[in-house]
Order: structure tokens, then C-alpha cells, then sequence
């Protein structure tokens, strides 16, 4: 069975964005090979890394994912503050 083009990109999306939504904090290098089997068990064609940070960019511009990743900085000043 053949799917159309925009059909891929939008189970592509789909998937990544369920995939965020349960790993928040997981990157666009650690979701790639997890993407590229995805479309291998869909039999789609797989995307780059880049492709897959401009999805997420895309999202996270739409507030359909918060970015939660803190510095260290941040982490460290408000354990200092609280007395930690």
C-alpha cells in the first residue's frame, strides 16, 4: 500500500510529538534512531536530525511541547536560595 507524501510527514509528526509528550527531555540525536524505526515498521522514509529538531522546534513555537530542560546554573542558584 502506498501512502502520499504529506500522509508520511504528518505520521512522522504525530509520532514524534506523542514521543516528546512522554519523554520531554529527550533530544533530537538520542529520538532519531527511534524515529528511523518507526518509519522502517511503517515502511516510510526515515528523515534527518535536523528535520527532526526543526519538528520539535515547530511544536514547541505552537506550545503543543514545553521545552523543560533547566541549566545547571538555574538548578544550582535555586538551591542556594532555598537552603539546600
Amino acid at each position: 500500500m502506498r501512502v502520499s507524501y504529506q500522509s508520511q510527514e504528518l505520521l512522522k509528526e504525530k509520532f514524534i510529538l506523542n514521543y516528546r509528550r512522554e519523554h520531554p527531555k529527550i533530544g533530537k540525536e538520542k529520538l532519531k534512531p527511534v524515529v528511523d524505526r518507526y518509519c522502517k515498521e511503517k515502511g516510510i522514509k526515515c528523515i534527518s536530525v535536523s528535520t527532526i529538531g526543526r519538528i520539535i522546534k515547530v511544536f514547541e513555537g505552537k506550545g503543543l511541547l514545553r521545552w523543560e530542560e533547566r541549566s545547571k546554573l538555574s538548578y544550582y542558584a535555586s538551591n542556594l536560595s532555598s537552603g539546600n
